[in-house]
């Protein structure tokens, strides 16, 4: 027997760029659910 999770996830990308360097954000919303290790 098979079982199928279903994750939804929001994925959000921000760069910044600062007088030195650049920062990039990297931003993940799971809603509170479980993280699917091939997702994070």
């Amino acid at each position: 027997m098979q079982a199928f999770v279903k994750l939804e996830a929001a994925y959000l990308t921000q760069t910044l760029p600062m007088d030195d360097a650049t920062i990039k954000f990297e931003i993940w919303d799971t809603a509170g659910q479980v993280c699917d290790p091939c997702v994070c």
